[in-house]
């Protein structure tokens, strides 16, 4: 699926599952795509699609995330989504998440 298509499907699941979205749009290159919060957890997200590959910047992005104790995700769809939040909440091997950089 194309990058729009990717997008607007996560942000529909994220806001159907009572998910608050705040896209961050293209503000630099170092931020994530989206931040999203729900019950307490706020977790920045960045969408997987065809092509798309992780630079310097959106890894150390990622790193100082986790290093200060905040959840990060790289995804592309909703069965992605579910998976890393499986491993949050202790269910789930978070390997997964990081698949396909």
């Amino acid at each position: 699926m194309r990058k729009e298509e990717m997008t607007d499907r996560m942000v529909r699941y994220w806001k159907k599952q009572g998910w608050y979205v705040i896209p961050t749009g293209d503000l630099n290159d170092s931020v994530s795509d989206f931040i999203i919060l729900k019950d307490g957890m706020t977790a920045f997200v960045d969408i997987k699609y065809e092509g798309r590959k992780l630079y310097r910047e959106k890894l150390k992005f990622e790193h100082d995330i986790e290093k200060h104790g905040g959840v990060y995700m790289y995804v592309g769809t909703p069965e992605e989504f579910k998976i890393c939040l499986a491993h949050i909440y202790g269910t789930q091997d978070y390997s997964k998440c990081y698949a396909d950089r």
